[in-house]
C-alpha cells in the first residue's frame, strides 16, 4: 500500500528518524522540541522542564543569551548558519555547524557535527605539509528540522540537500525544493531517473526492499560531479527515505592525495636510483618513466651538458620522431649564442611542440646543468612545485656526476699553467669534428708562440721564464670563452681552440690579442729592468680549410707572424 508523508501521524517520530541535530524554540528561546540526533551530538538528555529549558542553556550551558546569537543580531531572521564549538561531558570537543531559518512563530535550529569535517581539513594540511598522503574522511551533513505533521513539505524545502520519500517500487512521493538543485528537474516520477537510467541503479541497496537499511551509502557519478545517496527505511511503511548530497570536491579531495602519495613513491625510487646508480642514462631512463606517469605528458627532450661548455654529454628523449628537430635543438644549445645568454631558454621558434615547457636542471652555485623540454605548458603553481620535486634532484645527481669527470679530467692540465695539455686538446679535437660532421659547426684553432722565451731563461733566468709563461697564460685565459679550450702544447706554445667560430672571426679574434691585450705588456725583471711580452700568433678555420690541415695550417700562419716580428725586432741566438 502506498503511503504518503502526509498520512504521518506523528511529527516527532519522523523527524526522530533524521540524523541531523534538530532543535525548535520560540522566539523567547524557550525550547520546545529537541530529536535524539540533537542530544546524541551535544551528550545531553532531555530536560525534566523542557518547556522551561532556553536553547542557549540547554546547548552551551550559558545563563544569558550567547552575545553572537543570530537571533539577536537579525530579530527577523532568515535561514543564517554559523560554526562554533561546543564540550561534551567527558571534555571533548565537538565541532557543530549551527543554523536558524524561521517558520512562522517558531524558530527550527539545526546542529550538524561537523568535528569529522573539521578532523579532515586538519589532516589534508598535515598531508600537505609533511608531503604525505593521509587518509580523509567524508564530511557528513545531516538534514534540517521538519516542522510540524501539516508543514512537513515546507521543513523539507528549508533543507539544503535533496530529500525525497519514495515507495518500495522506487516511486517518488515526497521532494524537496534541493532536488532540483543537487540532481536535475522534478519532473521525473522514479527516483533512479532523477540519476539518469532508465531502470533502477546497478547493485542498489534497496533492490531487496527499505526494511533492513539505515543509512546506507552509495555514490553516483553525473558527468563530472559526484553525487553521494544516504539511503534509510521510512519510519512507517515499506519505503525509504532518500538524501542526496554533492561530495565532488570531497572525492576530488582523495584523488587528489592518492596522487601525491603516488608522486612521494616515484620520487622515493629515483632518489634511491639516483645514490646507487652512476650510470647517467640508466637514470634518465628512469626518470622519464616516472616523470611522465606522474605529470600525464608524453613527450619530452632532455640535453645534459659536458664538462666543458659548448659541449653535451647527451641527449635524451621520449617520442620524439623528428631527427632534425633533435638536431636543431642541440645545435642552438651549443652555439655561442645561447652559451653566452644569462637565460636558460631556447627561441620559441626552434621549439619541438606549440606548447613546451622549459625546465632549466640547476647544479650547485647556480651552475646550468642540463635542459628539460616537454610537450604542454606549466598549467599552475602546484604543477610548477611537482616539477621542481623531480628536476631538482636531477640537477644536483647530473652535477654530481659531472664534478666526477672534471675530477679525472685534473690528469690532462699542464702543472705549470692549470691549462689543458696537448692530450686534452687532442680529444678536444675530435669532439669539435664530430659537432661539425653532425650540426655543420665550424671551428678554429690558434697557434700562439711566446716571443724570446729563451731571452728570458738566459739572461734572467728560469724563474723569469716561467713568469713570462704564467703572465702570458693569465692573459689568454681571460681572453678565451667558457666554451674554448686553452691548451698549453709545449715550453712557449700554447694553443687555442675557437668553437662555434668561422674564419672571420677568427682573425678578429688575433687582431684583438695583438692590438690590445698584449699591446704595451712588460714584466719587472731586474732593477727599473723591464721585458717586453709579446706572442705571435697564427690560426686557421674550418670554413677555409680541410680538418686534416687545420693544425698544419695555423703553424705555417704562426711562424709567418714570427718571422714579421724578428724583422722588426733582433733575433736571439
Amino acid at each position: 500500500m502506498t503511503v504518503t508523508l502526509e498520512k504521518f501521524s506523528n511529527i516527532q517520530d519522523v523527524l526522530q528518524v533524521i540524523k541531523t541535530g534538530i532543535l525548535i524554540i520560540g522566539i523567547d528561546y524557550r525550547l520546545l522540541f529537541v530529536n535524539q540526533a540533537a542530544m546524541e551530538i551535544i551528550d545531553k538528555k532531555w530536560p525534566a522542564a523542557a518547556h522551561e529549558t532556553n536553547c542557549f542553556s540547554f546547548i552551551f550551558g550559558r545563563t544569558e543569551p550567547c552575545e553572537e546569537c543570530l537571533l539577536r543580531i537579525d530579530p527577523l531572521l532568515t535561514a543564517q548558519q554559523k560554526s562554533t564549538i561546543i564540550k561534551k561531558k567527558d571534555g571533548s570537543d565537538v565541532f557543530i555547524r549551527l543554523q536558524i531559518a524561521p517558520y512562522a512563530q517558531y524558530r527550527i535550529i539545526t546542529l550538524l557535527d561537523i568535528t569529522r569535517e573539521v578532523s579532515l581539513l586538519r589532516r589534508i594540511d598535515l598531508t600537505r605539509k609533511e608531503q604525505q598522503a593521509r587518509n580523509v574522511l567524508l564530511e557528513r551533513r545531516r538534514q534540517e528540522a521538519f516542522d510540524k505533521q501539516h508543514q512537513l513539505q515546507e521543513l523539507f524545502d528549508h533543507l539544503p540537500e535533496a530529500l525525497l520519500t519514495v515507495d518500495e517500487e522506487f516511486t517518488i512521493e515526497q521532494r524537496n525544493r534541493a532536488v532540483t538543485e543537487v540532481l536535475t528537474e522534478n519532473a521525473e516520477q522514479k527516483c533512479y531517473q532523477l540519476l539518469g537510467h532508465d531502470v533502477p541503479c546497478d547493485e542498489c541497496p534497496a533492490a531487496n526492499g527499505f526494511t533492513n537499511l539505515d543509512d546506507v551509502k552509495k555514490v553516483h557519478q553525473l558527468g563530472e560531479r559526484y553525487v553521494t545517496e544516504s539511503i534509510c527505511h521510512a519510519p512507517f511503511g515499506a519505503g525509504g527515505l532518500l538524501l542526496f548530497r554533492d561530495t565532488t570536491r570531497q572525492i576530488k579531495l582523495i584523488e587528489k592525495i592518492r596522487q601525491q602519495r603516488q608522486t612521494l613513491t616515484s620520487l622515493a625510487e629515483l632518489g634511491t636510483l639516483m645514490q646507487k646508480e652512476s650510470d647517467l642514462e640508466s637514470v634518465i631512463d628512469h626518470f622519464w618513466n616516472l616523470f611522465l606517469q606522474v605529470l600525464q605528458r608524453k613527450k619530452g627532450i632532455l640535453v645534459v651538458n659536458d664538462i666543458r661548455p659548448g659541449n653535451i654529454w647527451l641527449v635524451s628523449h621520449r617520442q620524439v620522431d623528428s631527427e632534425e628537430t633533435l638536431k636543431k635543438i642541440t645545435r642552438t644549445y651549443m652555439s655561442r649564442e645561447f652559451q653566452s645568454l644569462l637565460q636558460c631558454e631556447l627561441p620559441w621558434d626552434i621549439l619541438p611542440w606549440p606548447e613546451t615547457a622549459q625546465i632549466a636542471l640547476m647544479g650547485r652555485n647556480e651552475r646550468l646543468a642540463g635542459l628539460l623540454l616537454f610537450e604542454g605548458e606549466v598549467k599552475d603553481r602546484e604543477e610548477k612545485e611537482l616539477v621542481d620535486l623531480f628536476t631538482e634532484p636531477l640537477g644536483a645527481y647530473i652535477d654530481n656526476r659531472l664534478l666526477s669527470r672534471k675530477l679525472e679530467e685534473k690528469a690532462n692540465t699542464d702543472p705549470l699553467t692549470g691549462l689543458y695539455n696537448r692530450g686534452y686538446l687532442e680529444q678536444a679535437l675530435l669532439e669539435e669534428k664530430e659537432k661539425l660532421e653532425k650540426f655543420h659547426m665550424d671551428f678554429a684553432l690558434i697557434v700562439a708562440d711566446v716571443n724570446r722565451l729563451k731571452k728570458a731563461n738566459d739572461e734572467y733566468g728560469h724563474e723569469a721564464g716561467d713568469r713570462l709563461i704564467m703572465t702570458v697564460s693569465e692573459l689568454l685565459h681571460k681572453t678565451v670563452r667558457t666554451t674554448d679550450i686553452l691548451a698549453r702544447t709545449g715550453g712557449d706554445e700554447f694553443v687555442i681552440l675557437l668553437s662555434d667560430c668561422n674564419a672571420d672571426r677568427m682573425r678578429n679574434f688575433i687582431e684583438r690579442l695583438t692590438d690590445k691585450v698584449f699591446h704595451e705588456i712588460f714584466l719587472e725583471v731586474g732593477d727599473n729592468e723591464r721585458f717586453p711580452v709579446t706572442v705571435s700568433f697564427g690560426g686557421s678555420a674550418t670554413d677555409v680549410c680541410a680538418f686534416e690541415l687545420l693544425m698544419q695550417e695555423a703553424d705555417k700562419a704562426m711562424y709567418a707572424a714570427k718571422e714579421a716580428y724578428y724583422q722588426r725586432e733582433k733575433r736571439y741566438r
